[in-house]
């Protein structure tokens, strides 16, 4: 998501808008851009913390395009 991008790729506080856009979202509409190659360049723990800052959970052991979320 273009929303969220510098709060996961910087690490940063997510913006007012990208939690919007998080809570609207689903995360089987996001899953299949995970590629391999995304992976490996979004930390999965900072992306997970960013949407928990937003106020969603993200299930644990949940596969999402080339990525498993941790236990």
């Amino acid at each position: 998501m273009v929303a969220c991008k510098n709060a996961v790729i910087i690490g940063g506080s997510p913006s007012a808008y990208c939690c919007q856009r998080v809570r609207v979202r689903h995360f089987e509409c996001v899953c299949p851009y995970v590629t391999p190659k995304v992976a490996t360049l979004i930390p999965i723990g900072r992306t997970i913390k960013q949407i928990e800052g937003c106020g969603r959970s993200v299930p644990r052991n949940f596969k999402c395009g080339s990525i498993t979320t941790p236990p």
